[in-house]
């Protein structure tokens, strides 16, 4: 499975990693306060990353910023991709909780809604 946006595609499993060991370790909180849906908007890819309120101590672009910054450090060849998300639109960080799926399960990552 994998997640596209703007032409780069990650794979669900590093994704995952990042989500629910990584971004906690950093940022603090549990592996259930963050979420990534892969979303579109007018037919432009988007990714909102919700984090749950319970997670302070950053703000939204913030929390934008280290979520990129660790999954370029994944794979040597993420670098390329996450620049282009970095100059575009495509990440959203809400700082909301994370919300339950199509499958009625709360999952760290929703893809194809």
């Amino acid at each position: 499975r994998k997640v596209t946006a703007l032409g780069s595609t990650f794979a669900v499993a590093d994704l995952a990693i990042l989500l629910e060991e990584i971004l906690p370790k950093v940022c603090g909180g549990s592996p259930t306060d963050y979420q990534l849906i892969e979303s579109e908007d007018n037919g432009d890819a988007k990714l909102i990353l919700r984090v749950h309120p319970r997670v302070d101590g950053f703000n939204k672009n913030e929390l934008g910023q280290v979520f990129l910054a660790e999954l370029e450090k994944l794979q040597h060849f993420y670098g390329p991709m996450t620049a282009v998300l970095k100059k575009s639109s495509s990440l959203i960080v809400k700082q909301e909780a994370p919300v339950i799926g199509p499958t009625g399960k709360l999952s760290s990552i929703i893809t194809n809604i």
